[in-house]
């Protein structure tokens, strides 16, 4: 109703002429905000010669790559949380499913800022957070709750491309400026779906077919964990999808299917601002909520502060004449996170940020990456009865990586240049004692 509430209005109302005006307003860059859903890092063809992610890779031929890019607590409802306000999970509480972002918090994200400075807002996909859907907090309003359906009932085509044609249609018919925030499930795992968990749309169903992935040797990284670690949600799902015969072969290419589709929606959505001529004044930034094991160390899941569950992707392509705004580089090397995503769309847009906690992300434009951060904090609270999850904090620098599991008292330390696969935990060698201290320490005080 909302939907078609909207379109009835800015048909009726706005008249056509407001797409050729050239008022203030219209000068102002518009943003979209793609956010996929457990996307690790490496899985674009940019980084991944297997997969056949056109749109993207030319996105970030004509955009910004981030190749450090990371979340701070890998779990959706708490990542959506900081993407939408620029806070760490310590500040906005939001550890589980059913925590809503209070009135207090929504006055901190940027749809709220934007909407206060004159933006058409519009959230189209999976909100991934508690409490009541926020559907009047937006103008336009396309969201659902829960993990949502790839294949419904209800309507007759893959989740990807049905969200995509919503934003396909709030883009012909919004006023500008707008922030569009497309949300994605993709390439989550359907947990209602056991028989076929990765369903991919059967335009992409012979995708990959005669490609041989290649094997993952884990069964030494594998003993080297702890038993607690053996014995978890992530082990749990990795027998369920990947620990039998052939299944790994399929269900990466399923998951490598779901992502081939995104990259079709991004192109879907570049085509729509071209009929517009809205693309040299629009921001396409990509992101993800968080990565996922996809069978290292036997594991299939994020939870934990691994590499391959916190380090996500990160493309913001920007209008041509807007590309001075960030570094001359297009391949960021410095450390970035999703609670600077908030921040870096308000100083796009212009728009003053809230006053900040000391904690809060940092804004990307004009990064220098001599003078950004060195190191920040991991954290993951989340606690549930049923599910094997263990309560872990760390501390990543450009170089090492520290984790603690405070519940077994057992701590992890990596050096990220010789171990990037964090195969040989150094906290208990006698060479690297005070560096673990003086991250404990760090943890201890959170004064990032």
């Amino acid at each position: 109703m909302r939907r078609r509430k909207f379109l009835k209005h800015t048909a009726l109302g706005l008249g056509t002429s407001c797409f050729t005006s050239c008022s203030v307003f219209d000068r102002r860059p518009n943003f979209i905000i793609l956010i996929a859903d457990d996307l690790r890092w490496d899985s674009l063809g940019i980084f991944n010669p297997i997969l056949h992610t056109p749109n993207l890779d030319q996105l970030a031929r004509e955009g910004i790559v981030f190749l450090n890019n990371f979340v701070t607590t890998a779990i959706c409802p708490t990542s959506r949380a900081s993407i939408f306000t620029g806070l760490y999970a310590h500040d906005h509480q939001i550890w589980d499913f059913n925590t809503p972002l209070n009135q207090d918090l929504w006055q901190l994200t940027y749809p709220y800022r934007l909407q206060q400075a004159g933006y058409t807002t519009a959230f189209i996909g999976k909100y991934g957070l508690g409490g009541e859907l926020p559907t009047a907090k937006f103008d336009y309003w396309q969201g659902f709750e829960g993990q949502g359906e790839y294949f419904s009932s209800t309507r007759s085509e893959h989740l990807t491309s049905y969200l995509t044609g919503r934003a396909e249609e709030f883009i012909a018919a919004t006023k500008t400026p707008f922030c569009l925030t497309l949300s994605h499930k993709a390439p989550h795992i359907d947990d209602a779906n056991p028989d076929n968990p990765l369903p991919a749309d059967p335009k992409f169903a012979r995708l990959y077919e005669n490609v041989r992935l290649p094997v993952l040797n884990n069964a030494s990284s594998y003993t080297k964990l702890p038993e607690f670690l053996q014995h978890s949600e992530a082990r749990v799902r990795y027998e369920q999808i990947f620990d039998q015969a052939g299944s790994y072969q399929n269900s990466l290419k399923q998951y490598y299917r779901l992502v081939t589709g995104l990259d079709d929606s991004v192109g879907r959505i570049v085509r729509a601002l071209e009929k517009r001529k809205l693309i040299d004044n629009t921001y396409i930034i990509f992101t993800s909520d968080n990565g996922l094991f996809l069978g290292e160390k036997g594991l299939v899941g994020k939870w934990f502060g691994f590499e391959p569950a916190i380090r996500t992707p990160l493309i913001i392509k920007p209008p041509a004449k807007f590309k001075q705004n960030f570094s001359r580089l297009d391949q960021i090397k410095a450390m970035s996170l999703n609670i600077d995503l908030a921040p870096t769309i308000l100083a796009l847009a212009k728009v003053n940020a809230p006053a900040g906690k000391s904690k809060s992300g940092k804004s990307l434009v004009l990064l220098n990456e001599n003078n950004f951060r060195t190191y920040w904090l991991y954290e993951h609270l989340f606690t549930a009865p049923s599910l094997k999850i263990p309560v872990n904090l760390g501390i990543r620098t450009e170089r090492y990586k520290y984790l603690y599991f405070p519940e077994y008292k057992y701590e992890m330390l990596f050096d990220l240049a010789t171990d990037p696969m964090e195969n040989n935990n150094l906290a208990a060698n006698s060479n690297y004692l005070s560096l673990s201290k003086k991250y404990r320490e760090l943890i201890i005080r959170q004064k990032l």
